[in-house]
């Protein structure tokens, strides 16, 4: 009886393994709204979010960070409204948070010589929703860092659906 049971027992147990593999081994799935990009030459994607000011025309982008195993953190791109197709400049800045609300390191455009740009590639106003590409680079905040260390993000694109404000 033992030694029938055993083979049995180790076939259930490999069975069990490879599907514990096969299950990590599945990519993560995309949110629908997304900002994505290579940083600091990892792949990164969170879900993305929008607001469009119609007093100054600008767009604002929001890439929140909340996730198991990383701090809590956002990236934001602001730029004005460009014309569908076509390439501005942007400003951005990277917090990371404790708590929601407290800032312990950020980033930003701030003493970058490389400009910060944006291409929105579809901009559809009756759903509210903005498509494009990014590329940045960061420099470390002085109150966290005197080495000014740079944190690029590289290969970015964004689908966001954006709320407006006054």
């Amino acid at each position: 009886m033992k030694t029938t049971l055993y083979p049995l027992l180790m076939g259930l147990l490999l069975l069990g393994a490879t599907a514990c593999e096969e299950e990590s081994a599945t990519p993560e799935t995309q949110p629908e709204f997304f900002v994505k990009a290579q940083k600091a030459g990892q792949a990164w994607t969170v879900p993305g979010s929008g607001v469009y000011v119609r007093t100054t025309k600008k767009f604002h982008v929001y890439g929140n960070q909340n996730q198991a195993n990383m701090p809590e953190a956002y990236l934001r791109l602001d730029f004005e409204a460009p014309t569908q197709g076509t390439t501005v400049a942007a400003q951005a800045e990277w917090l990371e948070l404790v708590g929601g609300d407290v800032i312990v390191d950020n980033y930003s455009t701030t003493g970058v010589a490389e400009p910060s740009s944006v291409e929105v590639t579809r901009l559809d106003t009756v759903q509210r929703v903005l498509e494009g590409r990014f590329q940045t680079t960061l420099r470390r905040d002085q109150r966290w860092s005197t080495r000014g260390e740079l944190l690029p993000f590289s290969n970015g694109s964004f689908r966001i659906r954006y709320t407006v404000v006054q």
